[in-house]
C-alpha cells in the first residue's frame, strides 16, 4: 500500500506511472487493487477497471479495453464521441463507415492512438488511474495495447496498473517475454506481492475464525495454507483436514494442463512427499530417465513444481496443490503408488528413510514392513533429539502392534519398551495428557513381570509426568509413595534413589516441606552409596533440588541458594539428565525473580531456554516453564518486543498445550499494548482451558481484568478477578500470585464506585465499596497466610500487596498520596509498566488535593509515565496519562498532548466533551478538579463561540465541526 500511495501521488502530480502487480493466485493482488481504487477515488481520481478472462482458444480481442471504454463513455461520454475509433470497443456502436476497416494494421494503430488521446484528455481534466486485471490471460491485441500505452507514459496525471499471476507464467508463456521489454520502460515498476509471514498468516486466520476455531486448529490452518489468502479462507471455511472441494477443482485445473503422461507423473511425486529428489523420484517410477525429465520439465514449466536450491531437489509449488492431487487419487491407485515408493526404499539406508519407509509400508497395508520401519525411525529421532517425530513412530508402532504377529521379533523390541518411549517421547514433546496414559499403561505393563525394581522405576516416572499438570499432586504422592515400598528395603541402587527423590518432590507439591526435605536428604545419601556416576547422579541432582526448594531457600541467604543450585546443574550435567538440569537452571532463574533481580533472572532463562533448545527439550515440562517464564520476565522488565518474539509459535509444529501455555503469557503484552480484539480472542479460547493450568488461570484473570478495565468496563473486569480468585482457592490456597488479582479487583470495584458516585446512585456506590473491601481483605489474608518460596515474600508480591492498599483507598473516594508513592517506590526493582500505573494513579491523587505543589508533583508523576509508556507501546496507559493531564491543563511534553487547533481552549473543549456523555456541572469540575462555578463559566463561553443557546445546541454543534 505504500507503493500504491507513492504511485498515485506521483500520477496525480504529473509523473504518470506503470504498476505491474503479479504475485500468485490468491496471494492478495485483487485485494491490493481494490483498496487502491477506493483510495483513488477517495482522493478525486477518476477511476476504470477492465478484467482479461480465462477463455482459452477463443480469445476476445480487447476485452479489458472495451470494460475500461465502456465506463469511460458513462463516466464523459464526450471522450468517446470525440474518438470515433474506440466506438468499435463498445457493444452496438459500429465504428463510422468512413473508418480504414480495410487497412488493419492501421485501423489497430487509430484504436490505439484513440484509447491513448482520451486518457491522455482525461487525465489533464483530473487525475486517472485504469486498471487491467489477470493479463496472464490477456489475448494478443490487449498485450499489444497495453505495450502501446506504457511506452508512451510520460507527463501524464495517469497511473496505469496491470496484475497478472506470476505463477502462471510457465516459460513459454506469451507474456512472459513481453514483461521483460516492459520493465525497462523507465515509467514502469513491479510491485511483487510474496505471501504473508507465519506471524502475519496465523493472524490472519485467527481474525478470519472470529474465536470460531480453537488455537491449534488457527495454527494449522496458518502452515498449512504458507501465506496465501485465498487458501486461508478456503480453509477456514472448511475447517477439516481435507482440501476443500471448491478450492482441490481450482488447484487441479492446473494439473489437468499438464499431458496424460506428467500427469501420472505428478501423482506419484504426489505420494513420495511435497519435496523429493530426482534420485527418489526416478527409483520409484517405471519409466525411463528420458520419459521423467521430460515430464518434469513440462512440470516445473507450468508452475506445477518448483526447482529446489539443489539442482537435484523438486517442491510442489504450494503444499495444497500435492494435497489436492494426492486426494484426487483413487483408492487402491493410492496404495499402489505407495506401494512402488515403499519398495524404492528398501535399498536405503540414510537419514529419514525409515521414516519414509513407514509411512508408506503403511499406507499400501504392509502392516510388518511398517512396525519395523516404524521402530527404527522412532529410534533415528531419538539419537538427533526429535521427540514431537518420536512420538509420531512410536504411535505408530502401537497402534500396529496387535495387528502384526510376532510383532516383537519383528520389530526388534517388547511392547513395554515401546510404551516407554512414547511416553518419553511425549513428555519432552509438549504433550503431558499423551506422557501420562503412555506410562500408565507401562505400568500395567511392567507389574506383569514381577519385576520390583523395574515396576518401582516406573511408578516414579508416571510420577514425574504427573508433576508436570496442576491437580495431580496427590495422584503423584501415592505413585511415588508404591515406588518406595517396593524398594525400601532394598541396598542401595539407582532406582531406590530415584524413588526416594520422587517421593521427597511429590511431598514438596502437596505442601509437606520439611518431609520433603528429610526424603530428599535421604535420597541423596541413597545415590552417594552408589559407587560410579550414572543414574543415581541424576537421582541426587533431582533431589538437592527438592531439597533447596523445600528448605534450603527458606533458611539461607540467595547467595547460598544459588550455589546449591549450581552443584544441582552441575550433578545433573556430568549424569546427562538434561530433565534435571532444565529443573535446576528453572530454580535458580525463580530465586532470582522472587528477589526482583531481573537482569540476572532474565539471562538465566535465557541461557536455560537455549540449553532446552540444544537437548531438544524446548516443549519439555521444564522446557516449556521456561519459555513461559521468558515471557513474563521480559514483560516484567520492559522488553515488551523480546517478550513478543518470545511468546510467537508461528511456524512452530507444537501442541495444543504448549500454545495455551505460551500465549496466556503473551497475553500481558497484548493487553498492555491495547490489542483488544486480539486478546478477547485469545480470552475467549483460553477461558474454557484454565481450569487446567493454574498459571493459565491466573494469567486469564489478570489479563482479562486489566483489558476489561482499560475498556471503561469494570464489572467485566471484576467477574475476571473473582473467577480466577475462586478457582486459585480451590487449586492453592492463599497462593501469593492471588495478591495481584486481589489488587485487580479491588481496582475493578474503585472503578465501579467511582462511576455510581458521579451518577449519584448511592446502593450502587454501597454494594461496589462492599465488595472491593472483600476483596481487599482476601488480600490481607493472602499476605498473612500465603508461604512464600523464600524466607520472606520477595519484592513482588510485597509490591502487589501495596497496591491493594492504595486501590482500596480510591474504594472510597479518598486521594491517599502516600499509598501510591508506596506502591511506585515498591515496583521501583525494575517493573517499569507497573510503576508508571502507579505513577498515574499518584498524579491522580494529588491533583485532587488541589495544592499547587501537589500539581507540580502530578505533573512530573505524568511525564514519567508517559515516558514509559511511549517506550512500552502501552497505548491505553498512555491514553489515560494523557486524558488526565488534558483534564488538570498539565503538559506532558513539547510534541504530544497539545489541543486540536480550533476556536475553543482545551479547558472549555474538555467541558464540553463531558457535557457531552452527560455529566452535570458538578460532576465535570469534580472530574476536571476545578469549581463548579468555574465549569459554568467555560460552558458559557464554549456556548458563545459555537453561537449556541443551549448545552445540547453547543454540543450539537462542536460535534457537527469535528471538535468532538
Amino acid at each position: 500500500m505504500r507503493s500504491v500511495r507513492d504511485a498515485l501521488t506521483r500520477a496525480g502530480s504529473g509523473q504518470a506511472v506503470g504498476l505491474l502487480v503479479s504475485g500468485d493466485a490468491g496471494v492478495g493482488k485483487s485485494r491490493l487493487v481494490a483498496e487502491a481504487l477506493a483510495l483513488a477515488r477517495s482522493e478525486g481520481y477518476a477511476a476504470f477497471t477492465g478484467r482479461c478472462l480465462d477463455t482459452v482458444e477463443a480469445a476476445l480481442p480487447y476485452l479489458p479495453f472495451a470494460e475500461v471504454t465502456r465506463q469511460l463513455a458513462e463516466h464523459d461520454p464526450q471522450l468517446v464521441a470525440d474518438h470515433v475509433a474506440l466506438r468499435r470497443l463498445l457493444p452496438n456502436q459500429p465504428a463510422h463507415a468512413d473508418a480504414p476497416v480495410d487497412d488493419r494494421s492501421l485501423g489497430q494503430l487509430q484504436l490505439f492512438d484513440a484509447l491513448y488521446a482520451a486518457l491522455g484528455r482525461l487525465a489533464a481534466e483530473q487525475p486517472a488511474v485504469v486498471v487491467v486485471e489477470d493479463l496472464h490471460w490477456a489475448d494478443r491485441s490487449s498485450r499489444d495495447l497495453l505495450a502501446f500505452l506504457l511506452a508512451r507514459l510520460s507527463g501524464q496525471r495517469l497511473l496505469l496498473v496491470g496484475t497478472f499471476r506470476s505463477d502462471d507464467l510457465h516459460r513459454r508463456h506469451p507474456l512472459r517475454p513481453l514483461l521483460a521489454e516492459l520493465l525497462r520502460l523507465p515509467a514502469v515498476e513491479r510491485l511483487h506481492l510474496e505471501p504473508f509471514s507465519p506471524g502475519d498468516a496465523e493472524t490472519y486466520v485467527r481474525t478470519l475464525a472470529d474465536r470460531m476455531l480453537p488455537d491449534d486448529v488457527v495454527h494449522g490452518i496458518a502452515v498449512r495454507s504458507e501465506g496465501n489468502a485465498f487458501m486461508a479462507e478456503e480453509l477456514v471455511s472448511a475447517s477439516s483436514e481435507q482440501v476443500p472441494q471448491e478450492l482441490a477443482e481450482i488447484l487441479l485445473a492446473r494439473v489437468e494442463r499438464l499431458s496424460p503422461a506428467t500427469q501420472q507423473v505428478m501423482r506419484l511425486a504426489c505420494v513420495v512427499g511435497r519435496r523429493f529428489t530426482h534420485a527418489r523420484l526416478s527409483a520409484a517410477a517405471d519409466r525411463s530417465g528420458a520419459e521423467l525429465d521430460q515430464a518434469l520439465r513440462e512440470a516445473v514449466a507450468h508452475n506445477v513444481l518448483v526447482t529446489e536450491e539443489s539442482a537435484e531437489a523438486y517442491a510442489f509449488r504450494h503444499a495444497l496443490l500435492r494435497e489436492a492431487i494426492y486426494t484426487d487419487l483413487l483408492p487402491g491407485e493410492r496404495s499402489r503408488l505407495h506401494a512402488e515408493v515403499a519398495r524404492s526404499l528398501l535399498a536405503e539406508t540414510g537419514q529419514g528413510t525409515a521414516a519414509a519407509l513407514a509411512h508408506h509400508s503403511m499406507e499400501s497395508h504392509d502392516l510388518p514392513r511398517a512396525l519395523a520401519a516404524s521402530v527404527r525411525a522412532a529410534a533415528e529421532a531419538d539419537e538427533i533429539g526429535a521427540p514431537a517425530e518420536m512420538l509420531i513412530h512410536t504411535e505408530r508402532a502401537l497402534q500396529l502392534w496387535h495387528a502384526v504377529e510376532d510383532a516383537a521379533q519383528v520389530s526388534g523390541v517388547d511392547l513395554l519398551e515401546l510404551t516407554r518411549w512414547a511416553a518419553r517421547a511425549a513428555g519432552a514433546s509438549g504433550e503431558p495428557d499423551r506422557a501420562i496414559a503412555h506410562s500408565r499403561s507401562a505400568i500395567e505393563l511392567v507389574d506383569t513381570y514381577g519385576d520390583a525394581l523395574r515396576s518401582a522405576d516406573m511408578r516414579r516416572k508416571y510420577a514425574h509426568y504427573l508433576f508436570t499438570l496442576d491437580g495431580y499432586e496427590q495422584r503423584a504422592y501415592e505413585t511415588s509413595h508404591q515406588a518406595w515400598q517396593l524398594v525400601a528395603d532394598r541396598e542401595p541402587s539407582a532406582t531406590k534413589a530415584w524413588a526416594q527423590a520422587a517421593l521427597a518432590r511429590s511431598s514438596a507439591a502437596l505442601g509437606r516441606h520439611d518431609e520433603a526435605g528429610e526424603l530428599a536428604a535421604a535420597a541423596m545419601e541413597t545415590a552417594r552409596a552408589v559407587p560410579g556416576a550414572g543414574p543415581q547422579t541424576a537421582a541426587e541432582a533431582d533431589a538437592l533440588v527438592t531439597r533447596i526448594a523445600s528448605v534450603d531457600r527458606k533458611q539461607v541467604p540467595l547467595g547460598r541458594t544459588l550455589e546449591l543450585l549450581d552443584e544441582a546443574v552441575a550433578l545433573a550435567a556430568e549424569a546427562h539428565a538434561h530433565a534435571v538440569e532444565l529443573r535446576a537452571r528453572f530454580n535458580r532463574a525463580t530465586a532470582l525473580l522472587d528477589e526482583a533481580r531481573l537482569p540476572e533472572a532474565l539471562a538465566e532463562v535465557d541461557a536455560a531456554v537455549d540449553r532446552a533448545a540444544t537437548t531438544g527439550l524446548t516443549w519439555s515440562g521444564y522446557g516449556l516453564e521456561l519459555r513461559v517464564r521468558q515471557v513474563i520476565g521480559r514483560f516484567m522488565a520492559g522488553d515488551w518486543d523480546g517478550a513478543e518474539a518470545a511468546a510467537g509459535l508461528a511456524g512452530e509444529s507444537v501442541s495444543g498445550t504448549v500454545i495455551t501455555r505460551v500465549s496466556a503469557a503473551g497475553l500481558l503484552v497484548t493487553v498492555g499494548r491495547g490489542r483488544f480484539e486480539a486478546a478477547d480472542r485469545r480470552l475467549a479460547h483460553l477461558r474454557e482451558r484454565w481450569r487446567l493450568d493454574q498459571q493459565v488461570m491466573t494469567l486469564v484473570g489478570t489479563c482479562g481484568a486489566e483489558l476489561e478495565c482499560w475498556r471503561g468496563r469494570p464489572e467485566r473486569a471484576a467477574e475476571y478477578a473473582e473467577q480466577a480468585l475462586h478457582r486459585l482457592s480451590q487449586a492453592a490456597p492463599w497462593h501469593l500470585v492471588g495478591l495481584s488479582l486481589c489488587a485487580l479487583g479491588v481496582a475493578a470495584y474503585a472503578d465501579l464506585a467511582d462511576a455510581a458516585r458521579r451518577g449519584g446512585d448511592d446502593a450502587a456506590e454501597t454494594s461496589a465499596v462492599a465488595a472491593g473491601e472483600a476483596i481487599a481483605a482476601h488480600g490481607v489474608e493472602t499476605m498473612t497466610r500465603g508461604r512464600p518460596e523464600s524466607r520472606e515474600v520477595g519484592p513482588e508480591g510485597r509490591a502487589w500487596f501495596a497496591r491493594v492498599h492504595a486501590e482500596a483507598s480510591r474504594l472510597r473516594g479518598e486521594a491517599d498520596t502516600q499509598a501510591w508513592r508506596a506502591v511506585v517506590e515498591a515496583f521501583g526493582y525494575g517493573e517499569t509498566y507497573r510503576q508508571a500505573y502507579a505513577r498515574w494513579r499518584l498524579a491522580e491523587a494529588l491533583l485532587a488535593g488541589g495544592r499547587d505543589h501537589d500539581r507540580v508533583q502530578a505533573g512530573e508523576q505524568l511525564r514519567r509515565a508517559a515516558q514509559v509508556a511511549d517506550g512500552l507501546g502501552a497505548d491505553p496507559l498512555r491514553g489515560a496519562v494523557a486524558g488526565l493531564a488534558r483534564r488538570a491543563r498539565l503538559g506532558l511534553d513539547r510534541d504530544r498532548g497539545e489541543p486540536a487547533p480550533g476556536p475553543l481552549t482545551p479547558r472549555e473543549l474538555g467541558v464540553l466533551s463531558l457535557v457531552a456523555v452527560g455529566r452535570t456541572n458538578r460532576q465535570i469540575g469534580a472530574e476536571l478538579f476545578i469549581s463548579e462555578k468555574t465549569v459554568s463559566v467555560h460552558l458559557s463561553r464554549a456556548m458563545a463561540k459555537l453561537g449556541a443557546g443551549s448545552r445540547t445546541e453547543a454540543v450539537s454543534t462542536a460535534y457537527a465541526r469535528g471538535l468532538l
